[in-house]
């Protein structure tokens, strides 16, 4: 997700995580989620959506399944691969591409007289706007706001905003961003400062810290793999990510260069009360 060797992003989808991600949506769901996003959305067959970040894919190939052209991005590769071998098995008009997330408007054909926003990408020749970018199951806040220090500085907003400025210049006016992501009002209404599920054959323990000043979730991870066997695998991960509440996200969409945003409670439009997960939806 980054390409700074010292970010949490850089580490953490490996090994162990790869199964619990692989193991975790089944198709069922990500076909669900893809036809409940084209109805939110009004997506139409033939339309453009980037999916960033894309993992390995799941809800751009159930996109392509449906008729969109879709285009992933991505910092893992293994899932990338997983992702572009599904593609090419099932013959869908989906591309993945190893990107940093602030980078994605290299993707759009936007400048004048049609070239690309920030340069080709590994030969791949764009067709113009995407009609929308999703950024899926609670990726958004990998970058931070900057932190107090920031407030007042040319950094304020950080990375997250850069990624939604990328976004937004990826887009016709119009385009929409849709962001699934637990927000502060459901956090704070079921915090609990650990838990654990199984999943893939792998055992994920959390130990959760918020941080109530910087507003991020500091989370130690702990893998187990082969625990029934009795030759348990251990992989220790860390995670930072900046939780916005609703208001904050919606003033930093509009700073992006976004000018409406709403906000339901998931893909297929209920209205959002403060405990709900939040699906916002930034009109560019």
């Amino acid at each position: 997700m980054s390409h700074d060797p010292e970010h949490w992003t850089e580490s953490f989808f490996s090994g162990a995580w790869l199964d619990v991600q692989r193991a975790l949506h089944p198709p069922e769901l990500s076909a669900q989620q893809a036809a409940s996003l084209c109805e939110l959305l009004d997506l139409q067959p033939g339309d453009r959506v980037l999916d960033a970040p894309c993992g390995n894919g799941r809800i751009a190939l159930a996109l392509a399944r449906l008729g969109l052209q879709t285009v992933g991005v991505d910092r893992c590769r293994p899932l990338l691969e997983d992702a572009r071998a599904a593609a090419q098995a099932d013959g869908l008009d989906a591309t993945f591409h190893e990107l940093d997330l602030r980078e994605v408007h290299r993707l759009a054909r936007t400048g004048p007289g049609g070239s690309f926003g920030g340069g080709d990408i590994d030969g791949f020749q764009g067709a113009g706007w995407f009609q929308a970018a999703l950024c899926i199951w609670g990726s958004f806040g990998y970058f931070g706001d900057g932190g107090l220090g920031a407030v007042g500085s040319d950094l304020q907003g950080g990375g997250d905003l850069d990624f939604a400025r990328a976004v937004a210049q990826a887009l016709p006016p119009g385009g929409f961003f849709l962001i699934d992501t637990p927000c502060i009002e459901q956090i704070m209404a079921q915090y609990q400062g650990r838990g654990w599920w199984d999943v893939g054959g792998v055992r994920v323990l959390e130990q959760r810290a918020w941080d109530p000043i910087e507003g991020v979730m500091h989370v130690e991870w702990t893998l187990i793999r082969g625990e029934d066997d009795g030759a348990a695998e251990v992989e220790l991960r860390q995670s930072e990510i900046r939780i916005y509440s609703v208001p904050e996200l919606a003033r930093l969409l509009t700073r992006a260069g976004f000018s409406e945003v709403d906000v339901v409670s998931d893909f297929d439009g209920r209205p959002w009360t403060p405990g709900d997960r939040a699906v916002v939806v930034a009109t560019r």
